[in-house]
């Protein structure tokens, strides 16, 4: 939405960028929890905490030197208010979805965002994006001040446009200090960790001067730094992987109680897994069998956990390690025979395994799925093995037409 002072539109000036290096916009920090601090660019921050962010403009005097007329500062908010660690911080009263959402009735909008507000688009209950973006005319220290002014702020998207014009054909001079050239009230969310650093747009922040032919420069761009608690690990990764379905015999094909399913799941994390210990992880069988593994041992290396359960996992099922903080899981089937990975054992995971042989498959199949009497190498034998499987040869229960249930998920 754009709200104007003094009822008056205007388009801002397009004219060619010069580059400039001594101006400069930068965003502080002014205020953290209802209380004032010392204007700053890099600030410490908690979840929940709201901070009242100003917008200042500084050293022009060599760029412009017959002073300043017309600002334009852009935020870079598509991506730096949700490309932090994990949460948000955003301004207040937002209340939409990071990308916005046009609507002419309730019914086009997302469950979350229930509301069509006119002009701009779904949102929530507490929709207002103007009463925390917004430029101080009569602030003593406001660029503009004393002067006729229009000011626009545009909040239909994060990328948030403050623009102030002089009515009158006037510069202001540099005074050698910042100056105010706007507001953002922005509220981190409960559950935020890591570092968000939200800046402008380079190409669309720009300040002009007075000129018939206006003189366009881009001033440096210095961004706000908000440094909240280090974010836990977060998991993002197995090997095997996620939904990998094991077609190798599930034990020793005299000896039953010697189980040869896997034992051991890799997991990656976003940073270092120093510290974690079996009670991060929990284990659960799909469908639900009473043979449920549990975790013996964690070994931490940088950013990965090995999990060692205490027994193999079980055949015809899906046995799943969820890291409990990430709320995510490691699954791996276990279905003997079925080489096509289909979910199903039958007579076309021979063929698919005649076919590896042949040379059908670029690469090959993985040794999880055609290795299936487990001798490390894919072979005729592995074929013979399949049927076995298939037909219940030796201590092998038959598995033909058995099927896994869909594989979880993360």
């Amino acid at each position: 939405m754009l709200v104007f002072t003094r009822h008056l539109a205007v388009c801002l000036i397009c004219a060619a960028a010069v580059r400039a290096d001594a101006s400069q916009f930068s965003l502080k920090a002014v205020a953290k929890g209802g209380a004032s601090i010392t204007p700053t660019n890099s600030v410490t921050a908690s979840p929940g905490d709201q901070i009242v962010t100003e917008i200042f403009l500084s050293e022009w005097a060599r760029d412009l030197p017959s002073g300043v007329r017309i600002m334009q500062a852009r935020l870079d908010g598509n991506l730096d208010f949700i490309s932090g660690g994990r949460g948000t911080v955003l301004p207040c009263h937002w209340d939409g979805p990071w990308n916005p959402v046009g609507c002419s009735s309730p019914s086009q909008c997302p469950p979350q965002f229930p509301i069509c507000w006119p002009q701009h688009g779904c949102g929530g209950p507490d929709r207002n994006p103007p009463l925390c973006a917004f430029i101080e005319e009569d602030r003593p220290d406001f660029v503009l001040f004393g002067l006729g002014t229009i000011t626009i702020v545009d909040t239909s998207t994060l990328n948030y446009r403050f623009g102030s014009v002089a009515d009158d054909a006037v510069g202001v001079a540099d005074p050698g200090h910042a100056v105010y050239c706007g507001t953002l009230i922005l509220d981190v969310s409960l559950d935020a960790c890591g570092t968000f650093v939200i800046g402008f747009t380079a190409g669309e922040s720009f300040i002009a001067d007075n000129g018939f032919d206006p003189r366009r420069v881009e001033p440096t761009l210095e961004p706000l730094t908000i440094t909240l608690p280090a974010c836990p690990p977060k998991a993002i990764g197995c090997q095997p992987e996620h939904c990998t379905i094991d077609a190798r015999i599930p034990h020793h094909p005299d000896f039953p109680g010697v189980r040869l399913n896997d034992h051991i799941v890799v997991m990656s994390f976003t940073s270092s897994t120093a510290g974690m210990t079996t009670s991060d992880f929990q284990v659960t069988i799909d469908p639900d069998d009473d043979f449920v593994p549990g975790v013996a041992d964690v070994l931490v290396s940088d950013a990965s956990a090995t999990i060692v359960l205490n027994q193999r996992i079980p055949a015809e099922h899906y046995t799943c390690i969820r890291h409990i903080e990430s709320d995510w899981q490691c699954c791996l089937g276990s279905l003997p025979a079925d080489a096509d990975w289909n979910g199903t054992s039958d007579a076309n995971d021979v063929a698919e395994l005649l076919d590896n042989l042949t040379g059908v498959f670029v690469p090959p199949l993985l040794m999880v799925r055609c290795d299936t009497d487990r001798s490390e190498l894919c072979t005729g034998a592995d074929l013979l093995r399949a049927v076995d499987l298939l037909v219940g040869v030796d201590s092998f229960a038959p598995t033909d037409g058995d099927a896994l249930t869909p594989c979880p998920p993360n």
